[in-house]
């Protein structure tokens, strides 16, 4: 990694010499020079970026079509080199016992990020053993560290510190939906990308106590938080309690899709709410984009025929196009609300 203090000196340097070139009309081997650095600057900072990006467009047909992508695979190769060692700077450092609940970034994202990471890889693993042209070693080989520091993290007990503020020492057995979602995908993923055993009684007691929550809540909706509750959170929570059941030998799909069923009961439109009161089902703030493309993750294996439907309406209300850009507003183009 640079040294960013030399970075600093650097990027002062080169920003002084602008001012003084303009300030020294007769110094015309400097303004030279001082062009030649400003040149070299502008083809590093926007020359080799454009030129690798038309490259991979060329050369890749994943990223230009629904097909595996050559480029997400050296993604995954350079982030897995990344990864450990943060983790283990992150663990060793106890900062996480430290932080407070309403750190939301701070708290969440590392183990949110374990749990995106363990995803992806299962998926990339899946798509190379289907075409193993599509990079030299299997992603469960390349990013084997990245994989156990990424559990570890998930299971480490300074990174709940946060989650037990909201539900106590008991917080396993509490609802805690997205805590215990992040649980069960992180130790699935992590069990099928490396046959690990070890793991699977916790994610045995886990699975078959949130079945319980679900089943037992009038709407279909549970709590991450004390009286917050997501919807989308819950749709992949049930997403990963059927992933789940596979790597215990089970089979809770007929219950996954009526989970699905009952969650979605509550929501005519088709659009989950981004937060809703879990014991009537209400709406508390309308749909947003981000939420929604959490959702549509999962939808199409949990609700395959109401899916596209859900699909259709998203992309009415949610997608948007202009002469400059096009993508995916977080608030409703039917709503008052900014993009």
């Amino acid at each position: 990694m640079p040294n960013p203090y030399l970075m600093l000196v650097i990027a002062v340097v080169i920003c002084l010499m602008l001012p003084i070139a303009w300030f020294s009309p007769r110094s015309h081997g400097f303004r030279r020079t001082t062009g030649v650095i400003y040149l070299g600057i502008t083809l590093c900072l926007v020359g080799y970026p454009l030129a690798a990006t038309v490259y991979h467009l060329v050369s890749d047909p994943g990223l230009r079509s629904a097909v595996p992508s050559r480029f997400a695979f050296s993604l995954h190769r350079s982030l897995s080199s990344k990864l450990p060692d943060y983790i283990e700077r992150r663990i060793e450092s106890k900062v996480a016992s430290t932080l407070n609940r309403f750190q939301i970034t701070a708290t969440e994202s590392p183990v949110y990020g374990a749990f995106f990471y363990l995803q992806a890889v299962e998926r990339l693993q899946e798509q190379w053993l289907a075409d193993p042209s599509l990079s030299k070693e299997a992603p469960a080989v390349t990013g084997a560290d990245a994989i156990e520091a990424s559990l570890r993290i998930m299971l480490d007990p300074d990174h709940a510190h946060w989650i037990r503020a909201y539900w106590g020492e008991d917080h396993m057995t509490e609802e805690n939906c997205f805590y215990r979602m992040l649980v069960i995908g992180c130790i699935t993923s992590h069990h099928n990308l490396t046959k690990e055993t070890r793991h699977l009684p916790l994610l045995k007691t886990t699975v078959e106590d949130l079945v319980k929550e679900i089943d037992s809540s009038s709407t279909g909706l549970i709590d991450d938080y004390p009286d917050q509750c997501f919807p989308c959170d819950v749709v992949c929570c049930i997403a990963m309690i059927e992933h789940a059941s596979k790597a215990l030998g089970e089979d809770r799909s007929g219950w996954a899709k009526q989970a699905m069923t009952r969650v979605m009961e509550n929501f005519p439109s088709g659009l989950p709410p981004y937060m809703a009161h879990a014991p009537t089902g209400a709406a508390q703030e309308p749909s947003r984009g981000c939420t929604n493309g959490f959702f549509f993750t999962y939808s199409a294996g949990l609700a395959p025929d109401d899916s596209p439907v859900w699909y259709r309406a998203y992309v009415d209300e949610f997608w948007q196009e202009n002469l400059l850009a096009a993508g995916w507003r977080e608030f409703s183009n039917e709503s008052d609300a900014p993009p």
